[in-house]
């Protein structure tokens, strides 16, 4: 990219403030050891907009670098904003509603993959559980099951947590 310097950062976040970004007030939040080591995401109190970032994700959790446990919480915290619409970082934006549906589903997935079902059972649990989620969507929930699958299997052989989690 030719204007790589110009896009670079100017502001390190280290911890949840408000911001101020173009003449707009915003909170800026960061979530430690969700989907790494430090996730931020956005809300805007004026519009109750989030922008949440890979926190929602589809058609599956992206448990690569996860904390599944710290993760849920930070869902928990997103929840107790006063959102209307929240921005994922992969998908369609989405109404309260539709959120808390990822949530739940979400809650139940990490759930069965901690527990003893199969790990076809997890994705098959997901894949319903998501499925009012963009339905027009043929692609993302043909891929909900097989993502979930293999991200369930990730957990059980690492303890319950991503290899790349570095929580305590």
């Amino acid at each position: 990219m030719a204007a790589a310097d110009a896009l670079r950062p100017t502001l390190a976040l280290e911890r949840s403030q408000p911001l101020r970004v173009g003449g707009k007030a915003l909170d800026a939040r960061v979530s430690e050891h969700a989907v790494t080591d430090a996730d931020v995401w956005l809300y805007d109190p004026a519009t109750r907009l989030a922008v949440v970032g890979d926190l929602v994700t589809l058609p599956a959790p992206f448990l690569d670098t996860a904390c599944p446990r710290a993760w849920r919480e930070a869902l928990d915290v997103v929840a107790a904003t006063p959102f209307v619409t929240l921005v994922p970082g992969h998908g369609e934006p989405m109404s309260r509603a539709q959120f808390d549906t990822y949530r739940t589903a979400f809650a139940a997935y990490l759930a069965c993959a901690a527990g003893d079902r199969s790990s076809a059972e997890c994705a098959s649990e997901w894949a319903v559980g998501i499925a009012d989620l963009q339905p027009g969507d043929a692609r993302l929930h043909a891929g909900a099951a097989p993502y979930a699958k293999v991200y369930a299997e990730l957990l059980r052989k690492n303890g319950g947590k991503s290899p790349g989690c570095q929580q305590p």
